[in-house]
């Protein structure tokens, strides 16, 4: 897998690689169908947020609207803090993802080594994403891992994620400091 080729985005996230002597193909599938379901909920509801539908209804109705989506971000971020309250958050670092895997700072990983990688990406609720992963190459102190048993539905929609992800951080490197 070369990252060359593919649209990345790097992320300063909590993530952490555990690795897992006897990972077999049925729960890594089972691991990638979960986080495939969360990722599909999380991009569908900040596309819906996101929606020109606003602009189609009157200012009242419109800032209803607002005030009720304000009170949902708020509910949603009490429920993350009370979860996050009674789960060890992994430490942050620096780790560059695209629809196939991803590359992070290798530690003590070895290649050929197979493991579940856990995300908590800054999309949504910070709800824990945890993916299979086998390290293919290490390379300038490197991991650089595949999601195992991906098919071009998890990969689709893990582009799409990255893609927003990228597209955000340009918008966001375009802002005034």
């Amino acid at each position: 897998m070369s990252f060359d080729d593919q649209l990345c985005v790097s992320e300063w996230i909590p993530f952490h690689f555990e690795p897992v002597a006897d990972l077999d193909a049925s729960q890594a599938t089972g691991h990638l169908r979960t986080s495939q379901r969360l990722l599909e909920t999380l991009l569908a509801l900040a596309e819906n947020a996101n929606s020109s539908e606003r602009d189609s209804v009157s200012p009242g109705v419109a800032n209803e609207l607002a005030r009720l989506e304000a009170r949902c971000d708020l509910l949603l971020e009490l429920v993350n803090r009370v979860l996050g309250y009674f789960e060890k958050m992994p430490p942050v670092g620096e780790v560059v993802l695209c629809a196939a895997g991803a590359r992070w700072a290798a530690g003590s990983a070895e290649v050929g080594q197979s493991g579940l990688m856990t995300l908590h990406l800054p999309i949504g609720p910070q709800l824990p994403v945890t993916l299979p992963v086998t390290i293919e190459k290490i390379e300038d102190g490197q991991a650089i891992g595949r999601f195992m048993e991906s098919d071009s539905a998890f990969e689709d929609v893990f582009a799409r994620m990255v893609f927003r992800r990228h597209r955000k951080a340009i918008a966001e490197s375009r802002l005034p400091k």
